[in-house]
Formats: C-alpha cells, structure tokens, sequence
C-alpha cells in the first residue's frame, strides 16, 4: 500500500474512502446536556449509543483470522478521509475523550503520511442546509465550522463538508472567502463540463462526469474551488446493497472501480455518512479494516485523502454545478422545505408539515435577526462581527472567558446587568442558527424528535426575545405552525406540538432551583451543577422530617454560566410523601425575615397539621409553582426510582413466595405440555431471574458454575425464555469488572478464572458476547502491567484466546483507551 516514507507523486492509482460523521444538537436548550432518550436504550442517549456502535469501534477495527482472533487493530480515522460535525465533536469533547483523542491522533498521523494533508475536513457548524439560509446564516455556519475544527484539530482546515451535499453558488462563494480549497459532492450535482483539452475557448458540455479526477469550478466573483464528485454507485451499494458485509466483496470491488485503460493519474473514492460503518451496518469498521489492510500488499494503489491528491494533481477540467441540489433529495433541496416525496424507505407518512414548518421558522428568524441587529448596536461595536466570533466562548466556556469576550466586543464599558443582556441577545441568535439543522425535516413526521428538538431550539429563541427584548413573537409562529400537519390525529398540527411536547420544556432559573429543591427531599446533597448551563450556590438550608414528610426551607442563589445571569430566591418545598412534592419561592428582597419564616415555618410542621403549613405556604411564598413532573427527566428518574424502591421489592418477595409454592406445580404443568398461566409465568420469570443474576454476581467456582446452569435449566422446563440482550449486557458489566480487576489485585490467576466463569455463564445462555470493549480493557490492562504479567504469561495468553484475541495483539503499539 503506502508507508509513511513513501511518496503519492509517482503514483497512478489512488484510493479515498470518506465518511460524513454528524449528530445533531441534542442538548436540552436550557441546560446544554443531553436528557436520557428512551429510544436509544440501553444507552443514555443517541450519541452515547452510536459512539459505541460506530465512532469507538472506528478508532480500533479488528482484523480477524479464520478462527474468528482478532490479530490486528486499526485506526480507521487514520487511513480515511473524514468531516465531524461540530456538535458531536463538542458532546464528544465531555462524553467521548479517549474517542476523540484517537482521531486527533489520526489525523495528526495522516498528515505525517500525506505531505502535511490532514485526513479531516471541517463541517458547517449545526448542518444546516446552506442553500435555504441566508447569505448571512451562511457565512456564520461555515466560519463557525472552521472556528470548532481549528479549536479541535489545531489547523485550518484544507476541505468542509457541506450537509447533505446540499450546494448552491453563493455557498460555493462563502467557502472560497474563507479559505476553504475544496468540497465533496454527489455525481448528480455536477452540471456542464468542460474537459482537459477542449481549451479556454471550448465548450461547457452536458456529459456524465468522470469521477476520478477532481475539477475546478470557476465563481462569478473571480474566485474558483476544486470539486470532487464521489462515485455513486459505490455509495449506493455500501449503503444500501451490504458492499460492507465481506471485506474482501468490499476490496475487490473498490479496485474494480479503477480504469484499466487510463494511463493518467485517477482517484476512486467514495463518500457516505461514517455512520454506515458499524451503526447502520453491524461489523462495517472491519470492512474498511480489512480493506486498509489488504491495501498493504498493493503497491500500485495509494491511499489518500482529497487534500493531497489535490496537491498531487491540480484539476484542470471544469465543472459547473446543478444550482440547489444535495446528495439525498432527487427534487434538488425540496426535502427540507416540501412534500416532495423523498422519505425514508418504507413510510407511507405525509410531510405536508415541512413547507410550513419551513416558512414558520423563517419568519421567526427575520423578527430575531431584526432585535439583535436594533438592540445589539446598543451594546456592540458590530453586532454581526461579535456573534461571528461567539463562536470561541462556545467552544470553551468559562465564566473569565465569557467576561473577556463580552469586554472585547462591546461598544463600551458594560454593567453586569448590561453584559448579561449582550450575552441573552447573542445566545437568542444562536438558538435562531440551531434550529435550522437539517434533521428536522429529513423524516416523515413532525412529532419525530428530531422536529421537537428543533421546535424546544426555537422555543429557546422566543423565550430570550420576549422576556427581554420587548417583542412577541410566539403566538404570531404558532399561527403558521399550526398550518403543519401532524400525521398523527392525536397531535393534529404544529400547534398542539408545541403545547404538548414544547412548551412544557421551557425552563427559568426557578425552575433550575426547583430542580435542586425537590432533589434535596430524596438526596441529602444534591449536585451543585444542573446540566452545564446552572450552578446553585446554597446560602441556607434547613430540613425537617417527621413520619413520611419533608419540609425544606431556604435561600439559595442560581447562577448561568451562559448569560451571567443569577437570582437570589427564598424557597420552600413540602412533601407530603410518596411522590408528591410541592415547590414554593420567592425573591429575596420579598422575605423580609427571612429567618423569622424559616423558624415559624419549621414550627407549624412541627406541630401543627399539614393542612396548616399548606394555608402558610400559600400565604408566604409564589406558588406552589413545580413539582416532581418539573424536574429534569435524568434527576426525575433517579428520584422515581429511588421511591418506587421499597414498593418493587414488596412485589418481589410476593412473587418469590408464589414461586417457591407452586415450584413443583410449573414442573407437572411443563411435563403435561399445558400452557402456563401468564401470572403465574411472571412470578416465576421475576423470581428466577433475580436468583439467575445473584448467582452470576458470585460466580467463583465451578460449584457456583453448575447451580448457574441447574437453576437455568429448571427454569426452561417450564419454558422460560429469557431476554439475550438483557443477559449479555449484565455479563459483560460482570466481566470487564473482572479485567479491571487486574490492575489492582496480585492473584491474577484467580481473577482470570471468575472472569472465565462469566464467559461460561454466557455459553449457558447461549448467549455470544459483544466483546469490543473487553478486548480493549484487557489490551490496556496487559501494557500497563506488562512486566508484573510476564510471571504469569500462560494464564494472561490463554485467557486472551478465550476473549478471541491473538496474544501477539497485546505487544502492539500503544493501547487503544475504552470509553
């Protein structure tokens, strides 16, 4: 293949492999984290589940051999071409480190390989789809892409990846003024032609483009940018035909594409969404592994990234592009703006709701566009150029940082009330720039929620306006969102959505201190930090308890890192027991005493009756204002959990007990084939798989081993079938507790056997573990203890063969780091 050493300038054939990784802003508006999304269970949130499906499992492709070892690990993201959206390069920075310092790492490295060209290329900032906004929105989505690639990567970026393709001239146009060489672009995107030869006075000509070469695209400005159109078929087929289920159908084919009889220099590349290998397709990073790896032995093919092809061989035939087109709309760019037909494969759903939901959200950003331009001369040297470079506070934020930036960019010298006021207004432009991500109208529904989170980014934007800026603009939105139709009668429009499903997410610093308040009840010291956006800073507390009741009387202050903005609030939160909970407050310049309160307070629920602290609440504090429904949904589930607790367990022994009695009576019931009845399946379900995980936890011995398999196999007498993924996910939290184990104790041995035993477990189950993260863990382990394992080398060497790894594999290079 190529070797660091080895130069492209003599070669023929090149090889380019590039993938689109992108996630969109899931961050609650008001908090800037994620809240947990059920859907993407068992994991927290989308994210978190498609880092550990596709962006981990990247940075360390196996390569296996016949027997199913892993030999070899690769860093994909150091041999591919790739763009990373801002904002997952953001969430990835707090969620996903060692993740990310891979394919920093990678991309360090590809440079070494390709002359100073880096495999990355940057992305437009929130994937918005750059021919439907505004020149404007353009050219802030493309400087703030270059702003979070420099901030991530430490380079100017050579290339950027335009959402979905999606390409009109006027972006061609902000790309070159700011620096960008060169884009990628689906073949049916590329217009007229002009081949090398034809001369300055040819021809533009309507031909199939070649996409082994790159082109130049000349600008009415003067300026030009170098298009690659990647090969379609290819991306049809790794998409949508399994090209990734074998490695070598996926090499054969990638050198099939190349020309036999061209004797000049051509590039066969490919581009899709990075996704592909290993979210959308399971085991796609082995394909591209293995690819890289056979790539070793052929001496003609290079592996490449666009900036140093580009380098190699400047493009000399020009192209014009197809004016509002993209790589997944066949109608052009009509996808995000109409019901145009393209939805995913298989729906029969309307989209009747984009158009609206389209011209709903263009009118909310000419009316925000219109306040931060009047009210930011007010406060700005150039409003404009202050949110072009707001960019760099998002990116690292801090308390010093965000007063260092608001000191460079006002017109003078601002009061704190002033600076938060700057910091809202530029915070209400940046929630009017996010909602335009280009998810929200790729699906066939507008209650997906992709469109919800899009519409909570808008809600966000209109709650800044109007609460300090003097306009009204939600009602005159919700009047042209309600002309978007839900396909569901239960939602009916845009309307009812936002009612629903909005509305009820919008958040104030009192409701960031309920949030802490009510957390107070269930944790006696709840964390400081709501989301990353708040700190609450308690200045008083008291807690009283008699029976199941709670009484909580304080004063607190809430702080945004965001806006600079804090409260100082008295508050009071009651609960009555169980989950119902009650939130009080008020300002701290209405408390007068607030001492007096606080002790009268405590003393009505000390001794008077609950009814006479209620009437004291009522006449004393706002409200009540929140309750447990109000709490953030991570902190709400905790605390639910934590109540039900007792009660579930009372459902257990009730359903133990039942077992235990009718034990023998489910044997005879299995022996005559007689259907069992479904309570009595659940008790019995319930029952034995508390005492199926109790027994897995101790596994130790090989005694503990076969009480394992006799309890598994009474159970599937009476024909219990249990939940593989359930299992497997239990198994291996069991096993990698075991291997990081390792670092610690000094009997190995013993260690190694109970990890051993959950392998056994698993073969019990019938159950084939997912050991990526395993395999990982132990790679790390061995270099880490490298000198204190040589003395117990056979039982380290057998048990990596036991996890499917060749024992050469934990003498490699540096360990790959599991998240």
């Amino acid at each position: 293949m190529n070797t660091p050493e080895q130069s492209g300038g003599d070669r023929k054939r090149f090889l380019c492999i590039h993938g689109h990784f992108y996630q969109p802003p899931r961050e609650n508006p008001w908090l800037e984290a994620i809240e947990v999304e059920d859907s993407a269970a068992p994991y927290h949130d989308w994210n978190e589940r498609i880092c550990a499906e596709c962006y981990a499992p990247n940075a360390h492709a196996r390569i296996v051999d016949g027997s199913g070892q892993v030999h070899r690990m690769i860093n994909n993201y150091e041999w591919i071409s790739f763009d990373i959206g801002p904002t997952l390069l953001a969430w990835m920075e707090r969620h996903g480190r060692r993740t990310l310092e891979a394919i920093l790492e990678a991309d360090r490295k590809s440079m070494e390989r390709c002359g100073g060209h880096g495999n990355a290329i940057a992305q437009a900032y929130n994937h918005t789809i750059l021919p439907l906004a505004r020149r404007r929105d353009k050219v802030v989505q493309v400087r703030w892409g270059i702003g979070a690639f420099r901030h991530h990567f430490g380079r100017e970026p050579e290339g950027m990846w335009l959402p979905e393709t999606a390409v009109d001239t006027e972006t061609l146009e902000v790309l070159v003024e700011n620096g960008i060489r060169f884009t990628v672009l689906s073949p049916r995107q590329a217009g007229r032609i002009r081949w090398v030869g034809s001369g300055e006075r040819g021809i533009l000509e309507s031909l199939p483009v070649d996409t082994r070469q790159a082109y130049r695209c000349r600008l009415p400005s003067g300026g030009e940018i170098a298009l690659f159109f990647y090969d379609g078929e290819t991306a049809q087929r790794i998409a949508f035909e399994k090209l990734l289920r074998d490695g070598e159908q996926f090499f054969r084919h990638m050198k099939s594409r190349f020309d036999p009889g061209r004797s000049e220099s051509q590039l066969v590349h490919v581009a899709t969404d990075g996704e592909t290998f290993g979210h959308h397709h399971r085991f796609g990073e082995m394909a591209v592994a293995y690819l890289i790896s056979r790539l070793e032995g052929e001496e003609e093919i290079r592996l490449t990234n666009y900036g140093e092809f580009l380098s190699l061989h400047p493009p000399v035939s020009e192209v014009e592009i197809v004016e509002n087109s993209s790589w997944s709309c066949a109608h052009g760019v009509e996808r995000w703006r109409s019901d145009c037909g393209c939805r995913p494969s298989g729906s029969s759903a309307h989209q009747r709701w984009r158009g609206p939901l389209r011209e709903a959200l263009n009118h909310l950003k000419t009316k925000l566009d219109e306040v931060f331009e009047r009210e930011g001369l007010e406060l700005f040297l150039d409003p404009w150029t202050a949110f072009e470079a707001y960019v760099n506070v998002l990116l690292s934020r801090g308390e010093e940082r965000v007063r260092k930036f608001v000191a460079e960019v006002a017109s003078r010298d601002l009061t704190e009330e002033e600076a938060t006021r700057a910091l809202k207004l530029l915070e209400m432009e940046r929630h009017g720039q996010l909602m335009f991500t280009s998810c929200a109208w790729f699906f066939d529904e507008i209650s997906g929620i992709e469109t919800v989170q899009v519409l909570k980014l808008a809600a966000r934007a209109i709650q800044l306006a109007e609460k300090n800026f003097h306009v009204l603009l939600e009602e005159e939105f919700l009047g042209l969102l309600e002309q978007a139709p839900s396909n569901h009668p239960d939602i009916r429009n845009g309307r009812e959505l936002w009612k629903k499903e909005v509305r009820p997410a919008v958040t104030d610093l009192e409701r960031v201190l309920a949030h802490f308040a009510i957390s107070l009840i269930f944790r006696q010291d709840p964390p400081p930090l709501v989301g990353h956006a708040y700190k609450v800073n308690r200045l008083d507390m008291s807690i009283r308890e008699t029976g199941h009741a709670h009484l909580v009387v304080g004063s607190a202050e809430v702080f945004s890192f965001v806006t600079l903005e804090k409260a100082r609030r008295i508050f009071a939160v009651v609960h009555f027991g169980g989950m119902d909970v009650q939130f009080f407050w008020m300002p701290h310049s209405e408390s007068g005493s607030y001492e007096a309160l606080k002790k009268e307070l405590t003393g009505v629920f000390q001794n008077g009756s609950m009814g006479d602290l209620y009437q004291r609440l009522l006449e004393s504090f706002r409200g009540p204002t929140h309750q447990l429904r109000d709490l953030f949904r991570d902190e709400q589930r905790k605390i639910v959990e934590d109540t039900l607790k007792d009660r579930v367990e009372d459902y257990q022994v009730m359903f133990e007990k039942l077992f235990d009695q009718d034990d023998a009576l489910l044997q005879r019931l299995a022996a005559l084939r007689y259907p069992i009845p479904e309570p009595m399946k659940m008790a019995a379900k319930v029952s034995t798989e508390r005492r199926i995980r109790e027994f897995a936890r101790r596994l130790e011995s090989p005694e503990d081993l076969q009480g394992f398999s006799q309890l598994l196999d009474q159970a599937r007498q009476w024909g219990y079938r249990y939940e593989a993924g359930e299992w497997e996910r239990l198994l291996l939290v069991l096993l990698e507790e075991a291997v990081r184990g390792l670092l610690k104790t000094d009997d190995i041995s013993a260690t190694l056997e109970k990890a051993g035993y959950i392998l056994e477990a698993a073969e019990v189950l019938k159950i084939k573990l997912n050991l990526w993260n395993v395999q990982n863990l132990y790679v790390e382990v061995c270099r880490q203890r490298a000198a204190f394992l040589q003395d117990h080398k056979e039982a380290v060497t057998s048990f990596a063969s036991r996890i499917q790894l060749n024992p050469g594999v934990l003498s490699l290079g540096p360990a790959p780091k599991p998240d």
